[in-house]
Order: C-alpha cells, then sequence, then structure tokens
C-alpha cells in the first residue's frame, strides 16, 4: 500500500521521511482505541537498520487510556471502533516496533501470538500485569524503578544475532496507570460487581 506524502501528516520535530510512522495516534483529554491489522506489504517500510525494516506504530494519550489490538492475520474478523491496515510481510514477516505513552490512565495492548521480542514496560504509580498465557513466554531481565525489561518468545533467536536486535519491539509508559499485555485472542475477565446484601451474606 503506497501513500503519497502529501497525504500523510506533517513530520514532528526530528523526525524525518526514512523514520517516518507508518502509523501515529494521539489523542489529549481522551482515550485511544484502535484496532490494527498487519497486512502483507512489498518490503518498503520504516526504521531502518542492520535488520529487516520494522513496521513502527506510536500510541499516545493525554489524560486518557489507551487500548490497542494488533493483529497479523486477514480472517480475522473486527468489531471495533478503528480499523487500520499497515504493510507487513507475512512470507518473511516485519518485525513491528510498538511505542505508547499515557499519562494519568492507563495502557492496554493486545500483541499477536507471533510476537517475538523485547519489552520494556514503564509504570508510575501503577502496576504492570501479564496475562497467564503471555507471562509463560517471558523472560524477565530486570524489574525495578517501576520499569520491566524482558524478552517474548525464544531467547536464543537473540542470542544467534551479532548485530543489535532488529525483530519485534515494544516500549511502553504510563504515569499514574496500569499497564496491561496479553494475547490478541485472550479476553479480560471483569469482576461482577455484588450487591450490598452479596457483600453481607458473602452470595
Amino acid at each position: 500500500m503506497y501513500i503519497p506524502s502529501a497525504l500523510m501528516p506533517p513530520l514532528q520535530r526530528g523526525e524525518t521521511e526514512d523514520d517516518r510512522k507508518n502509523l501515529r495516534l494521539e489523542s489529549h483529554n481522551g482515550s485511544v482505541d484502535a484496532d490494527i491489522l498487519l497486512i502483507e506489504g512489498n518490503g518498503e517500510g520504516t526504521t531502518k537498520g542492520p535488520g529487516p525494516l520494522r513496521t513502527t506504530l506510536s500510541l499516545n494519550s493525554h489524560n486518557g487510556s489507551i487500548v490497542a489490538r494488533v493483529v497479523r492475520r486477514y480472517n480475522i474478523h473486527i468489531k471495533r471502533q478503528v480499523l487500520i491496515f499497515l504493510q507487513s510481510d507475512m512470507g518473511h514477516r516485519r518485525p513491528v516496533y510498538i511505542t505508547a505513552k499515557a499519562d494519568n490512565c492507563s495502557i492496554t495492548l493486545y500483541v499477536p501470538r507471533s510476537f517475538q521480542g523485547l519489552m520494556s514496560l514503564s509504570s508510575k504509580n501503577g502496576s504492570i500485569v501479564f496475562s497467564e498465557q503471555f507471562s509463560q513466554r517471558v523472560t524477565t531481565f530486570s524489574d525495578m524503578s517501576s520499569t520491566r525489561r524482558c524478552f517474548v518468545g525464544d531467547l536464543g533467536s537473540w542470542v544467534e544475532q551479532d548485530s543489535e536486535w532488529s525483530g519485534d519491539e515494544v516500549v511502553v509508559c504510563s504515569h499514574n496507570g496500569k499497564v496491561r499485555v496479553l494475547y490478541i485472542d485472550e479476553v479480560i475477565e471483569k469482576k461482577e460487581k455484588k450487591n450490598f446484601l452479596s457483600r453481607v451474606f458473602k452470595i
């Protein structure tokens, strides 16, 4: 999918055409809620480096939560507010680089099960939570000063690389809010609210 530069938003300060984000969503005093579908592309993209080009996603919200669902497959039926198509190589799939930052609210990130790479998660005055299924594939390097750094998937795939990591990567920062990460096909169980009598009689 080719989009003429004239139809794209202005470059941010310090940003060039070479490192332009494939997708940038930003909200002031409101939330960001998006379904992002990565589709097969022609090999063009951003984030140049020693490895393959990476599809780059940037999500920012001031005084609002972020919920992002990232999928890599065609045949998932999505019924949400936003559906966005991006380029990705399905044969030799292009890695994805996701950054998300929220002030005074939470961040919930759903990633595809094919995600394999680095994660740096920071939550000041909040918590960092992985789903049970997701946590089974996580190797944590450090968890201190409100920041958790870890690797998801086969750690050997990184050890075998001679150069800097150029695969999937997530960088998340939340101020005064929870950070939650889970797989795209998982469902967050909502706790049923009990009325006064239920709490008294423990039913």
